[in-house]
C-alpha cells in the first residue's frame, strides 16, 4: 500500500496537542486502509472508526467494535476520531480550551438530520462554550461531479 497522505487545516495547526488530518484517497480495502490509518497515528493514540449509517447518532469512545453512528466526540487524550468519506463531507469541531473534539460524517441524509449540529450539541452538553468552538469542513465532492434528485430536494425543502 502506498503511503497515506493527509491535508491539515491552517485554522487548527496552532491548537496545542491536536492531531488532525483529512486523508487523501487511499487504494486498498477498507480493512487495509483502516489498519494503515491506525499505524500512522499509533504514537498519538488509538483510532476509533464508526460503522457510518448516514444518520445523526453521536457516540463517545472507547469501543471494541465500531458502533452504528455518524459522529464521535471525545475529550480524552489519545482517542483519535476517524470519519470515512467518499462524496460526503467530514466535519471536525474543536474546543481548544477544554481539549474536546468532535468529528461528523455529513452526507446529505446526515446533513438533513443535522449531524454536525448534534455533534456540537454533544460538546456543549459536556461543557463547551459555543463561542470557543472551531469548525473545519474537509474535502468533499463538488457540484461538478454530483447530481441530486427529488429525494434530496425534498429533504431540504
Amino acid at each position: 500500500m502506498e503511503a497515506l497522505q493527509f491535508v491539515t487545516s491552517p485554522l487548527l495547526l496552532n491548537v496545542p496537542g491536536l492531531v488532525h488530518g483529512f486523508g487523501r484517497r487511499a487504494a486498498g480495502s477498507r480493512a487495509s486502509v483502516r489498519k494503515a490509518v491506525s499505524r500512522t497515528f499509533l504514537e498519538s493514540g488509538d483510532v476509533f472508526f464508526l460503522n457510518q449509517v448516514h444518520g445523526c447518532e453521536v457516540v463517545r469512545p472507547p469501543w471494541s467494535a465500531p458502533p452504528d453512528a455518524d459522529a464521535i466526540v471525545t475529550d480524552e487524550r489519545g482517542e483519535i476520531l476517524a470519519i470515512e468519506t467518499a462524496d460526503c463531507l467530514p466535519v471536525l469541531i474543536v474546543d481548544p480550551l477544554r481539549r474536546r473534539v468532535a468529528a461528523a460524517h455529513a452526507g446529505w441524509r446526515g446533513t438533513a438530520s443535522r449531524v454536525a449540529a448534534e455533534a456540537a450539541r454533544a460538546m456543549l452538553d459536556a461543557g463547551s462554550d459555543p463561542s470557543d468552538l472551531l469548525a473545519v469542513l474537509g474535502p468533499a465532492i463538488g457540484v461538478c461531479c454530483y447530481e441530486v434528485g427529488a429525494d434530496v430536494e425534498e429533504a431540504f425543502a
